[in-house]
């Protein structure tokens, strides 16, 4: 399960993108969400970074990424 410092919702996701975007500076990753409790298709302002179903795509800066296994939370390092 995998959780952004933005929610406190756990969910599975797949990461579907890792890079740089047009609205922010810095690394981003863009997950594909198991359930439609995202905020887009995988596309921010017209531009596409990855596709997936409408409120399915989560983009967010890579620190915010954490992981729970069993024993907790983890952050999630993406290299």
């Amino acid at each position: 399960m995998v959780t952004t410092s933005k929610s406190a919702s756990r969910m599975t996701v797949v990461v579907q993108f890792v890079g740089n975007v047009e609205f922010a500076s810095g690394p981003w990753v863009g997950v594909e969400l198991d359930l439609p409790e995202g905020k887009n298709n995988g596309s921010v302002n017209g531009i596409p970074y990855f596709r997936c179903r409408p409120r399915h795509g989560l983009l967010d800066t890579i620190n915010s990424l954490w992981i729970r296994n069993d024993e907790g939370l983890e952050k999630v390092l993406l290299i």
